[in-house]
């Protein structure tokens, strides 16, 4: 080989080496994208599949699901906080999986066992997930008779299995605070929804309406806990009858605020 045909060789292999550099980033940049979307439509399948499953497991509002859990919340032992936590028992088990198809959660004051705990379910947003519509019972906040505050929780659960499984541009969060008072280790007796506040904070949520279900609790300013003025909250309070069948009707108009205030734009 003379020295001609040896520049010509060096020439072409420094243009292949030229090449692979060229093309390699472009191949993995090309990979990364396509693991990417492999990665992004898995997830959506596994949502849609939970979002289908949840819908199968759905029920409509009806008197004869809310004299349910009427007689059930009726029949729980105990007052006091014993109460509380049984009605928070049987709102996770209910609202469960098996149930109604939602991931049920029990949250308590600084992440500790307290004596009591909170217990909320969602329809997480598709688009603004932390954009939340936020319906809240406060059981425990004043002293009467349970049946206020059945009416109230059993309104919520007929409520959720309702919509469970919907799909929501906003996330709509409902949940079942207790609100017993001081308890030991409490500041005050918002600690419970201080906790929700913050978590929301963690999570860079904007809880853009708080609708409360209920009796509510005497004192508590549930504007300043969740400092409605400065995140532009906007709070509204629904009572609900103590007659089953005058809940219904209220139950399916609270449906519709819901669906339309998680889907709005």
């Amino acid at each position: 080989m003379n020295a001609e045909d040896q520049q010509q060789a060096n020439a072409k292999q420094g243009r292949l080496i030229r090449l692979l550099l060229m093309t390699l980033p472009i191949g993995t940049v090309l990979l990364g994208i396509a693991s990417f979307g492999i990665w992004m439509w898995k997830k959506d399948r596994v949502e849609e599949r939970a979002f289908q499953y949840a819908s199968a497991l759905r029920q409509p509002i009806s008197l004869s699901t809310m004299q349910r859990h009427l007689a059930v919340l009726g029949a729980l032992p105990g007052e006091g906080v014993a109460r509380l936590n049984a009605i928070a028992g049987y709102a996770e088990s209910t609202t469960g999986p098996e149930n109604m198809g939602y991931q049920s959660r029990r949250v308590f004051v600084d992440g500790s066992k307290d004596a009591v705990s909170a217990v909320d379910v969602e329809l997480t947003g598709k688009q603004k997930p932390r954009d939340v519509v936020l319906l809240l019972v406060m059981p425990g906040g004043q002293m009467l008779a349970p049946m206020e505050e059945n009416s109230a929780i059993a309104g919520l659960l007929t409520l959720a299995h309702e919509i469970t499984g919907e799909p929501t541009i906003r996330t709509v969060r409902m949940a079942i605070v207790p609100m017993p008072g001081v308890l030991p280790g409490w500041q005050d007796a918002t600690d419970m929804l201080k906790r929700l506040g913050r978590e929301a904070e963690q999570r860079r949520e904007r809880i853009t309406h708080l609708i409360t279900l209920g009796p509510e609790p005497a004192g508590v300013d549930l504007g300043a806990v969740f400092q409605a003025a400065q995140r532009g909250t906007v709070i509204k309070h629904r009572a609900v009858p103590l007659d089953p069948a005058a809940t219904v009707p209220m139950l399916k108009a609270l449906k519709q605020e819901l669906l339309q205030l998680g889907n709005a734009l």
